[in-house]
């Protein structure tokens, strides 16, 4: 149950992923491997989402205690919030539509 996968942070941030993709975070079945090929995005929703994840981590101190845990709890550098963010996007992002790049 992904109730007890994931932490409260990686949900919501999960859940987000999907919202941005129209996709039932529900419908996912994130033990599965290649579960980031159940969907695609255009690098303009994977800019968005990177977007709401850094600010997310900037500005939420739990949110950001929850994903990261004590490595950067208080007050971390904006730079590395949103290098944190573009790595998540890559690593666990949705494929990219390669045939709808934005620029």
């Amino acid at each position: 149950m992904k109730e007890e996968l994931f932490s409260k942070g990686l949900k919501k941030t999960l859940k987000k992923m999907c919202e941005m993709v129209n996709i039932d975070y529900d419908s996912i079945d994130f033990e599965s491997d290649g579960w980031y090929h159940s969907a695609t995005w255009t690098t303009k929703q994977e800019r968005k989402f990177t977007k709401w994840l850094a600010d997310k981590l900037i500005e939420d101190k739990k949110f950001r205690f929850d994903m990261l845990k004590e490595v950067y709890a208080r007050n971390p550098p904006k730079k590395l919030m949103k290098k944190a963010a573009e790595q998540f996007a890559w690593c666990y992002g949705w494929a990219t539509d390669w045939d709808n790049v934005d620029e």
